[in-house]
């Protein structure tokens, strides 16, 4: 007979991290990335939230952890700018994607589409992010991100919530 396991996905300061895995038994992590620790712990039942930690999706969790258990969830069309921009800051690739942007917008500024600048800086704002949509392709490009890569960064920040 096979026992359930129920991932609990957490994220905090390294210290207050140590002390939440502290006489946990089946540890994911912790992955520090940034100055914030990422865990998962797998325990048969629900366990409190430890002071000092966050919640976050398993999702989240097991794309940063490299640890996809079962079937994948689908890949959303669409995510919110919110989660998108959470799901990169934990993957370590907004500053990057960020800079991709800026540049995108500065070369359409010199060419004299002021216009396009505008609505592509404000759009990386303010925007929900497609899955098909020619930016997040390009995007994926540069930052060499595999199509299964993109998809579980989809997933995770679909798994984004406050």
């Amino acid at each position: 007979m096979s026992e359930t396991f129920i991932d609990h996905a957490w994220y905090g300061a390294p210290a207050a991290m140590a002390a939440a895995l502290a006489g946990q038994a089946n540890v994911i992590g912790p992955l520090v990335l940034d100055g914030v620790a990422y865990a998962t712990v797998r325990a048969p039942e629900p366990l409190p939230q430890p002071p000092g930690v966050l919640t976050m999706g398993p999702q989240l969790s097991r794309v940063l952890h490299g640890s996809w258990m079962g079937d994948a969830a689908p890949v959303p069309a669409e995510v919110t700018n919110f989660q998108a921009r959470t799901a990169l800051r934990h993957a370590g690739l907004f500053e990057d994607a960020e800079t991709i942007v800026e540049t995108k917008a500065n070369m359409l500024a010199l060419a004299g589409d002021e216009l396009g600048a505008e609505t592509l800086r404000e759009a990386w704002v303010k925007a929900s992010f497609v899955r098909t949509s020619p930016l997040i392709a390009e995007l994926a490009t540069v930052l060499q991100l595999t199509p299964e890569q993109l998809d579980d960064l989809f997933r995770a920040a679909a798994a984004v919530s406050v």
